[in-house]
């Protein structure tokens, strides 16, 4: 597969896919290390976005680390009776 096309400095490279539409993508210098996994979509212009897969304990552990929503918590648990149902929300 050939190396992806340099670009000018402030453009991203260009993927070139083989013709089993297959490319080497590197990614070592986009998006953060904490992610791993992505999902791929199309739009239907043809445009391809990669979105990070989150997983549920990463995502748990990101809104636990909010000091707001820890104090959420605490006051939900402390004072149910101030808890709003769904259903009338």
């Amino acid at each position: 597969m050939a190396e992806p096309m340099p670009a000018y400095e402030d453009e991203p490279p260009i993927v070139e896919l083989d013709d089993e539409r297959h490319a080497e993508l590197d990614l070592s210098h986009l998006g953060r290390p904490e992610h791993r996994r992505y999902r791929a979509f199309e739009h239907p212009d043809g445009v391809i976005v990669l979105r990070p897969d989150v997983s549920d304990t990463q995502f748990e552990e990101r809104l636990l680390a909010d000091p707001r929503v820890r104090a959420a918590l605490k006051e939900a648990e402390e004072h149910p009776e101030r808890m709003i149902p769904y259903e009338d929300l």
